[in-house]
């Protein structure tokens, strides 16, 4: 049934932390804007959308909430957020991320980025 709609979705993801400078700091409160995309115009069914960290370093530095999309209609955009949790010690440096949009196991759609976070302690794993 996945088969059906596997390019039908598409997606755009910013960064927003609440200061504005676009870099993810400790104690920030931020989260991903996910803007799912229904590029048909037969609907499609409700997705989960997950972020998967790819950055190694960091996989016990950040957490990320998990949402799951309302049927999206024919050329329809939909607006989520997903929130971000961070370690109080995380390390300066460069967190990459994939969104993926799921339909049950099958990844629809997928779209990565890179985001700039700022530690305030240089004490990293040694």
């Amino acid at each position: 049934m996945a088969g059906g709609f596997v390019n039908q979705l598409g997606i755009n993801i910013n960064f927003v932390d609440k200061e504005g400078d676009g870099k993810l700091e400790p104690g920030d409160r931020a989260y991903l804007k996910v803007n799912v995309t229904n590029k048909l115009k037969k609907s499609s069914p409700p997705v989960k959308l997950v972020v998967d960290v790819l950055s190694q370093d960091y996989k016990d530095e950040v957490e990320f909430g998990k949402v799951k999309t309302k049927k999206i209609k024919g050329w329809e955009i939909q607006t989520y957020q997903i929130p971000i949790r961070v370690s109080p010690f995380i390390h300066t440096g460069q967190l990459h991320i994939k969104v993926k949009a799921l339909f049950g196991k099958k990844v629809i759609a997928e779209r990565e980025l890179l985001i700039l976070v700022m530690g305030k302690s240089e004490i990293y794993k040694r």
